[in-house]
């Protein structure tokens, strides 16, 4: 049985109602950003999602093939190497142990990133900031 997670998913899924309706409603411009706020048991994190482009490699042989491409093309993310690499771990760990991995797809990358502490003494801004989905408790859309 393939276990999935749903919080994923959901998140995901909310992400997408928002930049494909972003042009839809006054409320968003074609400029404007969508900025969420994740709740999680110690921090409040707002950010963008970063969207990452995929590599389909499946060894390091293809992998270094599709690097040679994406650079002469513009370029690539570390965070989708990031993803590959992660991957390739994950795919050796099922095959070696027998083991069952319930961490697919379990984060978000987050781009112009404030992060709170839930009392507000605390904020720190950063470039980037993976999380991890299940620390969030929950979730509020907002335009900035």
């Amino acid at each position: 049985m393939k276990r999935k997670n749903s919080k994923t998913g959901y998140i995901n899924s909310l992400i997408g109602a928002f930049e494909i309706t972003k042009n839809s409603s006054d409320e968003f411009t074609e400029q404007s950003d969508i900025y969420f706020t994740y709740f999680t048991p110690g921090f409040i994190v707002t950010g963008k999602r970063l969207v990452v482009d995929k590599f389909e490699a499946n060894d390091m042989e293809s992998l270094h093939e599709e690097m040679t491409q994406k650079l002469s093309n513009g370029g690539f993310s570390k965070f989708a190497i990031a993803s590959v690499l992660n991957k390739f771990k994950k795919r050796d760990f099922l095959e070696e142990e027998n083991t069952e991995l319930y961490d697919e797809d379990k984060v978000i990358i987050l781009e112009d990133v404030t992060i709170k502490t839930g009392e507000n003494i605390v904020s720190y801004n950063t470039a980037y900031f993976v999380l991890f989905v299940d620390q969030i408790i929950g979730v509020i859309p907002a335009v900035e």
